[in-house]
């Protein structure tokens, strides 16, 4: 039996930098699935039931949640790499279309359990259905059709060839008609439902890759990836009556508000357009998670739900006030982070899924010398941790728990849990003031502050805020404590002495995260919707200045001796450096995929950064002078195997390296080799004996079916296996 190794992705940089200061000097991997995501690609509600249904394309699995506690209350376990998947309100059946196992897993809405399993064509990629025919449509990618399903006996009653590569179905009820979007052949091919035959094909952009129909409009909308444009189809004439620009990023989800008219599309690049369906005019744009993809709308309640492809999360946004309103995880991740300057230790909370996944609900210790994990502090999966701060004074962490509405307080000499504090819904943000022992917790769905006494762990006061807090915090020279909330897009000055909120002052859109630098006594708040830092002055708590970023600023941390501010940028996957005399970025450093929040070591000038979606923390250090050297750590692990992009079309890069000197590792018997679903071998890559320690090739499918495949890496009795995606 070959020995298992956990696969773990990292991004080396491959060039130094000459004058900058900042480099990254160390990447530590935390759980040994934290590296493998579960790729949720769909999304469908039941307006009937208040479900949400997720399909996880590469953990096989379904995520249901609860539309009304917007929480997780179920994993089901379907077949290989389920790619879509809709609901028969009617019936209360949900069908979900499993792309590597070419057949359709259907699940009872009321016991929530698998009740058919039921084979289709090759590859099947895209699902609909008609409730008032109990008709379901599944369009197969590699074998150029699609399959109809009668809901009522479960089985396959016909087989309709169509375009090349459909991959969406889109279904109006009302004309029982029915839309699918054929990829490579860029048309719309129209079923009649009466019939179940191809009645017309309409000519739409590059690569449509997903369908909204509005049935009371009679309009169908259609999402051209290449292109980037929205194809609009008057279902009564089976034309395309105007074409709606979509410039900058692919487009992958489209879903239609029926009752407002609104249509809203899913771009590559974490954020969700809104079009009015009067004008095709594009209102809004949205951040969302990393990777949006499949888009869902509730038209009873007007609410949207998105899943993020790439940080496995689904992102929960009200369409009165297009705003992102709550997000729930769907996959295990390192989220806060803080650092002990004194003791040299980084404590890392990691966002649970509600599972008993490795890893989930855990606050990991790195030791800052060495950069490796020493201890594992049990949690428990299902609190959800979010944010953590130290108070040195009585050497307890403290842990915002989201999910139990609770502060978990572990003694950092014994690493132990040793209370837990209720608090008011969804803890986020914690802030501590050292000088008065008091800890402060921002209430992400309460709209307050807990004010926690960290002598007696108590809660002493509570404080109401803006809306939807998420972060705060503390200036203990001046007792004054700042909250940053994200749907009033406005900050809470909050007086220490008298607990009473004294100021709110107007930030950029969607404030996400805020640090204090004590000494110059000024205020920076991440604004993660318009892409900027709010400087706040903390003597007249009022913005001086304004300072653009990457794209989606998310976490912010300051080094005052330095005069640097440090902020994560999760949509371009970097780290801006602020120069805090000049007020202006004076380097940018590319780190890991999805960096969420920093610590700072005031001592060693070292910086932490939480890469959510590579599961993984970055270290990087401030030097006098450019240095291009630097080092890579993972955890324990001998071999990586790294593959980008994945999903990917036609070329992916294979990336692997191996330490011949643990564990027995041998170049002379190493093998590098693509396998199908079925096991069987479509390529072997040859191996260079005389290699660097990295070495990448790039694979051409030219050719290959799309579908599920699998790269090895094997040497002696070690092997590393990683499922890649091919779509076309």
């Amino acid at each position: 039996m070959s020995k298992k190794l956990s696969i773990l992705v990292a991004i080396i940089l491959s060039v130094g930098y000459l004058s900058a200061d900042l480099i990254v000097i160390d990447t530590i991997w935390l759980a040994p699935e934290a590296g493998n995501s579960a790729g949720p690609i769909a999304i469908k509600s039941n307006p009937i039931t208040n479900k949400i249904y997720v399909a996880n394309g590469y953990s096989d699995n379904i995520s249901i949640l609860d539309e009304v506690t917007d929480s997780v209350i179920a994993t089901i376990e379907v077949n290989d790499a389920p790619s879509d998947v809709c609901v028969n309100s009617n019936t209360n059946e949900i069908y979900i279309a499993n792309h590597g196992s070419n057949n359709v897993s259907t699940l009872d809405g009321t016991t929530d359990l698998i009740i058919a399993t039921i084979g289709v064509g090759s590859n099947p990629s895209g699902i609909g259905v008609n409730p008032n025919t109990n008709k379901i449509y599944v369009a197969n990618i590699s074998s150029n059709d699609v399959s109809v399903i009668d809901g009522a006996t479960h089985t396959v009653i016909a087989t309709i060839g169509v375009g090349s590569k459909p991959c969406a179905v889109g279904v109006n009820p009302n004309t029982n008609k029915i839309y699918i979007a054929n990829g490579l052949s860029m048309k719309v091919s129209v079923i009649d439902g009466a019939v179940d035959s191809v009645v017309e094909t309409i000519s739409v952009g590059l690569y449509p890759f997903a369908i909204g129909v509005n049935p009371n409009t009679n309009k169908i909308y259609v999402a051209n990836s290449w292109s980037k444009n929205i194809s609009v189809i008057d279902g009564a004439t089976n034309s395309v009556t105007t074409t709606i620009g979509m410039s900058g990023s692919k487009l992958y989800g489209i879903d239609v508000n029926t009752t407002t008219n609104q249509i809203y599309v899913s771009r590559e690049y974490s954020d969700i357009s809104v079009i009015d369906g009067i004008t095709n005019s594009i209102t809004a744009t949205i951040a969302v998670g990393d990777g949006p993809w499949g888009v869902d709308v509730n038209s009873i309640t007007n609410k949207i739900y998105v899943v993020n492809h790439g940080s496995d999360n689904v992102s929960v946004i009200d369409g009165t006030t297009d705003s992102v309103i709550t997000v729930i995880p769907v996959g295990v991740y390192p989220y806060g982070i803080d650092v002990n300057s004194s003791t040299d230790k980084l404590y890392v909370t990691n966002y649970s899924n509600g599972t008993t996944s490795e890893g989930s609900g855990d606050v990991y210790v790195i030791d800052g010398l060495t950069d490796s994990i020493i201890s594992n502090i049990e949690n428990g999966y299902k609190n959800k941790p979010t944010c953590a701060s130290i108070n040195l004074n009585t050497n307890k962490l403290y842990v915002t728990n989201y999910n139990s509405n609770s502060v978990s307080v572990i003694n950092i000499l014994t690493n132990s849990v040793i209370a837990n504090i209720g608090v008011d819904k969804c803890p986020m943000g914690i802030g501590v003031n050292s000088n008065t022992d008091k800890i402060y917790v921002a209430n992400y769905n309460s709209n307050t502050v807990s004010v926690i006494n960290s002598l007696t762990d108590l809660v002493v006061t509570t404080i109401s805020v803006g809306s939807y807090p998420l972060s705060i915090s503390v200036n203990p020279n001046t007792n004054k404590i700042y909250v940053a909330n994200q749907v009033s897009s406005d900050v809470s000055v909050i007086d220490g002495s008298s607990n009473a909120v004294i100021a709110t002052i107007p930030v950029g859109s969607a404030p996400r995260d805020i640090c204090i630098d004590s000494i110059a006594d000024r205020i920076y708040v991440t604004n993660e919707s318009s892409d900027n830092i709010s400087v706040i002055d903390g003597s007249s708590d009022a913005i001086i200045a304004t300072i653009p970023v990457g794209s989606f600023p998310y976490g912010i941390e300051v080094h005052p001796s330095k005069n640097r501010i440090y902020v994560t940028n999760r949509g371009a996957h970097s780290i801006s450096v602020i120069d805090d005399s000049t007020m202006s970025v004076i380097q940018t450093v590319t780190v890991g995929k999805g960096p969420r929040f920093l610590g700072v070591n005031l001592a060693t000038n070292r910086i932490y950064v939480n890469c959510y979606t590579d599961g993984t923390v970055w270290v990087l250090e401030e030097k006098a002078t450019g240095v291009k050297e630097q080092k890579l750590i993972a955890d324990n692990q001998a071999s990586r195997l790294e593959i980008y992009p994945n999903p990917f079309v036609r070329k992916t890069v294979i990336r692997y390296s191996l330490n011949e000197n643990r564990n027995g590792y041998s170049i002379n018997d190493l093998r590098l080799t693509v396998h199908d679903i079925a096991g069987r071998l479509i390529r072997e890559f040859p191996i260079i004996k005389h290699r660097p320690p990295t070495t990448e090739v790039t694979w051409d499918t030219k050719k290959l079916v799309p579908g599920i495949y699998f790269v090895q890496l094997k040497t002696g009795d070690y092997e590393i296996t990683e499922k890649i995606l091919l779509v076309k």
